[in-house]
């Protein structure tokens, strides 16, 4: 995977990379300094990255859970999704020269998965912006299909002549990027626009999401860059299942998209529609090893690592970790999880060795920091308590200086009278 030398390509956007957060920047430098990965996920929680994650009890009720899932991860896959480096390191995993793959868990069981997309003999690489900049193009002709057919059914009028020259062409236009993975085609036409739903149409949310999509490969588009360079990672998709095994083939074109989630097949169609010889392929994230509330936590940590959710730079809609925690599933998987990820794989225990001592080597320090704040409290309490007798003793000098006032002026007044009194005397 990538080597420690890249690091300076990888930490800001660029044509390859357009996608590049400061915050996972420095995830990566800690990375790279050595740091644990109990340190790692500290940094993480306290990231903006968690923000696309609507359940706040992912990271107050199940913290330690989540923990436990990162140092099940291996660091270079780690660091391979911060820097979005799965297309080139994982294309292939019969990769001559390179043994990749060893640092990934097995996909036959519980746990959460991610989803990359690539173009053929681009050794794992994406789209350039050209492209991107079609796809979106294609987008956003179905997304206003979308909308013309829901002007129709909503209007209760049916055939093609309801349609202006623009409605029929981009419908068209969909009932094509709709045919085009299907393994039995409908291939419907306009005289049959009555017929037609376009099968990536979200039931909750109409073709808003395709316009979530479309801002977010906008925002790949970086300007002033040379838009015939390949990126090197396709947007990802992250999924959690109780055997990943056999969902993640759901996902691949050869079985016709319709399991699938609606915008990695609509993004799959525009392939086809586009003629790009594409390819995808399942990368395994975490394994669970204790029951289908870990499942659960796999994905969303899964989710915040890829950056997978629309709003970020994904192609996830549906909010993670939503999955019936108590959904039917093998017992044994999860016994088969833990003998995987704690015997046949050394990245938990060297994780989890590297965390403890890390953390009793920087105790002395966590400790001196700790004495440093209850002192620093302390110190806040006397002086909120030397401020309030400070504004006592205030008051109470205002109190005597407005007696000493009252006095002054009593005096000066009788110091008239008696003066007035002896100049009455004198005359006399």
């Amino acid at each position: 995977m990538a080597s420690s030398s890249s690091l300076p390509n990888l930490l800001r956007p660029t044509a390859e990379s357009p996608v590049m957060p400061n915050e996972v920047s420095r995830l990566v430098a800690m990375l790279d300094k050595g740091d644990t990965i109990e340190m790692v996920f500290m940094e993480l929680s306290k990231t903006h990255l968690f923000d696309c994650i609507e359940d706040k009890r992912w990271l107050t009720d199940y913290l330690d859970n989540m923990i436990n899932l990162l140092h099940s991860m291996s660091r270079p896959l780690l660091r391979c999704i911060l820097t979005g480096n799965l297309g080139p390191d994982l294309y292939d995993k019969h990769m001559f020269g390179k043994n990749n793959w060893e640092y990934v868990l097995d996909i036959n069981g519980p746990g959460s998965y991610a989803m990359f997309s690539f173009i053929r003999d681009r050794k794992g690489k994406w789209l350039c912006v050209r492209e991107i900049k079609a796809l979106i193009s294609l987008l956003g002709d179905y997304r206003d299909a979308i909308e013309a057919c829901d002007s129709l059914r909503q209007d209760d009028v049916y055939g093609d002549s309801q349609l202006d020259d623009v409605q029929k062409k981009v419908v068209a236009k969909a009932m094509e990027i709709d045919d085009a993975e299907r393994t039995n085609k409908q291939e419907l036409t306009l005289k049959d626009v009555d017929q037609f739903s376009p099968r990536f149409e979200s039931s909750s949310k109409g073709s808003c999401y395709i316009s979530d999509m479309i801002k977010m490969l906008e925002r790949r588009c970086l300007p002033g860059v040379d838009e015939e360079v390949w990126q090197c990672q396709s947007p990802l998709l992250v999924g959690n299942a109780g055997n990943m095994g056999k969902r993640t083939p759901d996902h691949f074109p050869n079985n016709s998209l319709s399991k699938t989630a609606k915008l990695w097949g609509l993004m799959l169609s525009c392939f086809s529609v586009m003629g790009l010889n594409y390819e995808v392929q399942a990368v395994p994230l975490f394994r669970a090893w204790e029951d289908g509330k870990q499942v659960n936590a796999a994905e969303v940590l899964g989710t915040v690592l890829a950056g997978s959710m629309v709003s970020a730079s994904g192609l996830n809609v549906k909010q993670p970790g939503t999955r019936y925690a108590e959904a039917r599933m093998d017992p044994f998987s999860f016994q088969n999880s833990k003998r995987h990820v704690f015997a046949d794989k050394p990245w938990f225990r060297e994780n989890l060795r590297a965390s403890i001592l890390g953390s009793k080597i920087n105790a002395p320090v966590v400790r001196r920091l700790e004495e440093d704040k209850k002192r620093l409290a302390e110190l806040r309490e006397e002086v909120a308590e030397l401020t309030a007798k400070a504004e006592e003793a205030g008051q109470k000098r205002k109190k005597a200086w407005e007696e000493y006032d009252k006095v002054k002026a009593e005096v000066l007044k009788r110091q008239d009278r008696v003066k007035e009194f002896l100049a009455k005397y004198e005359k006399k």
